[in-house]
């Protein structure tokens, strides 16, 4: 998952944001054109991403209802925990397919607006004028609202911002987050999607925060948007209608904490066949998680299926897994089982020296037919 951009915007990045939008024109048209090579699959994909993330932020967002909260992993470790949250809303023009992601708004708790309004307007309703955050093909404009309202939807009012910095020009803003979606489901004329949320007490996230002091029935807006790097078999439909799962065959996944969203996706849409999943949790998972993957096993979905856990008496890594089976790494990797690797960033390039000791230089045909996928 990238980094989200939370930079302040001033005139100048506004300008610049416009500058960017043009170049996307243009080099969409070049695209377009015959002078222009022919694209491998992982240059297409990632055109045409780029395409439907436009149309997606051109958009209203859309508005879900929190349905269900549950741990994934042990919920008394309060130091790292992920947790799935389940939306439910209208499936709207171009319904959530499986291997999507959605982009959630969040807002400041009241204690931080509180602390910073009395440096940013005299009252909580004195008009304040702003440059809009840029977005995908939505560039900065100016604008308006309350103090109050830019306070709590648009800054973002993090312990590293000086109270006598707060300006709507100087002060960072709120960037949606990006979440993976781990399911996708149709009930009727409305949409089921999950998401998995990871809080770590030393890393103050305040968007999982937001989210996980959300109550069942309380309500979360954002976009759906496609995914660049999903998991193989995982297709879009050019119509967003429901798909009919590719058969991608078997593969590897190794992935680390909430970064097995992409997976379950594949899992709960029946896109899998011997899928060797290697995964690995700060803490030990939760019972009904781990129950669900085994019916994956005995359905033959997953062939076999590592689960690890890093802290504790005994901890273990999912390079360790690795490490001990070279003999199965291997002989998946050269009958051709396709590899996706998310999660932690350390993890993306221990797993691919791992891989590029097996497949050498012929790693790089893999990336570009999309069934070597790094979604860190």
């Amino acid at each position: 998952m990238s980094r989200p951009d939370d930079r302040p915007v001033d005139l100048r990045r506004a300008i610049a944001s416009h500058a960017l939008h043009a170049a996307r024109h243009v080099l969409t048209a070049w695209y377009a054109t015959p002078f222009h090579r022919s694209l491998s699959r992982r240059e297409a994909a990632f055109r045409r991403y780029f395409g439907d993330v436009g149309a997606s932020f051109r958009s209203a967002p859309r508005t879900w209802q929190v349905a269900e909260i549950r741990p994934v992993t042990d919920g008394s470790a309060g130091d790292r925990r992920i947790t799935e949250i389940t939306l439910t809303g209208p499936l709207g023009a171009a319904p959530p397919v499986p291997g999507d992601m959605v982009a959630l708004l969040w807002r400041n708790p009241d204690s931080a607006v509180a602390r910073a309004l009395p440096a940013l307007a005299p009252t909580a309703t004195t008009p304040v004028a702003y440059w809009t955050t840029p977005r995908p093909c939505r560039p900065a404009r100016r604008s308006s609202t309350s103090a109050e309202t830019f306070l709590r939807e648009a800054a973002d009012l993090g312990e590293g911002v000086s109270s006598s910095r707060w300006t709507t020009a100087t002060t960072p803003r709120l960037a949606p987050r990006l979440y993976t979606l781990s399911e996708v489901a149709r009930e009727g004329d409305h949409s089921r999607l999950r998401i998995m949320v990871s809080f770590h007490a030393d890393w103050p996230e305040r968007a999982a925060a937001h989210l996980l002091g959300l109550r069942v029935g309380e309500e979360v807006r954002g976009w759906v948007l496609p995914h660049p790097r999903r998991v193989p078999g995982l297709v879009v439909p050019q119509s967003r209608e429901p798909i009919a799962p590719e058969a991608a065959g078997p593969g590897l996944a190794v992935v680390t904490g909430s970064g097995i969203a992409g997976v379950l996706a594949a899992l709960r849409a029946g896109v899998a066949d011997d899928l060797w999943l290697v995964w690995g949790t700060r803490h030990p998972v939760a019972p009904w998680l781990l129950q669900e993957l085994e019916t994956y096993r005995a359905a033959g979905l997953i062939g076999r299926l590592d689960v690890v856990v890093s802290a504790g008496e005994r901890p273990r890594r999912v390079t360790d897994v690795l490490d001990d089976a070279t003999g199965e790494l291997a002989r998946r990797l050269t009958r051709g089982d396709w590899i996706y690797v998310s999660g932690h960033t350390a993890t993306l390039p221990a797993v691919r020296e791992r891989v590029q000791a097996v497949l050498g230089p012929t790693t790089k045909a893999r990336i570009e037919a999309m069934r070597y996928i790094e979604s860190g």
